[in-house]
């Protein structure tokens, strides 16, 4: 085979690369990197991530998406761009909330040897109280509502990126559900404040 630039590689003949067991299996795969590589720009700029975590979840994506080509578990519904992007991102968004949610914790630390005295502290300290209080009331909606409500509010999802990541037909239908899920949240606001 020629040596061609990894971007004059059409998708079949990269997907055919992948689903081969000799040796040129690998050099598809990094044909398939390069090709995509600019997606570690953008979950960095998307994502507010370091330059070490998007290429982290980039290559993680890329070897999830290459054992499901291996395995025959791609069904070709998307562009493979498109379904490695969108494996990407839902890594990028798993290493956002891992990293808030440690975040928080740290922050939660650095006021705890200061005196309580301090109005400035004591209203940070009601500020992360409230945020502790919502996460965990998300917690009690349930996976669907949490990930629904995390997408739209926090990471900035538009409805039609969540109904695909959580798998509906319709964009409709995830705003149904963030709706719905919306009411239930501010309702168990309401009984922890009274």
């Amino acid at each position: 085979m020629a040596k061609k630039n990894p971007k004059q590689y059409t998708e079949q003949e990269i997907l055919t690369g992948l689903q081969q067991e000799t040796g040129s299996r690998q050099l598809f795969i990094r044909i398939l990197y390069e090709q995509n590589m600019d997606f570690i720009y953008s979950g960095i700029k998307r994502f507010r991530l370091s330059f070490e975590d998007a290429q982290d979840a980039y290559s993680d994506a890329l070897i999830g998406v290459c054992r499901q080509i291996e395995q025959g578990n791609f069904r070709g519904e998307s562009k493979l761009s498109t379904y490695l992007f969108q494996s990407f991102s839902n890594r990028c968004v798993d290493r956002t909330r891992k990293s808030s949610s440690h975040i928080i914790e740290e922050e939660l630390e650095q006021y705890t040897h200061l005196p309580e005295k301090a109005l400035s502290i004591i209203k940070q300290l009601e500020i992360h109280d409230e945020v502790r209080t919502v996460r965990h009331l998300m917690g009690q909606l349930g996976e669907k509502c949490k990930q629904i409500l995390m997408d739209s509010e926090y990471y900035g999802y538009s409805m039609e990126e969540i109904a695909e990541r959580m798998g509906f037909n319709k964009a409709s239908t995830a705003s149904n559900i963030k709706y719905r899920c919306m009411k239930r949240l501010r309702d168990l606001l309401a009984k922890t404040t009274n």
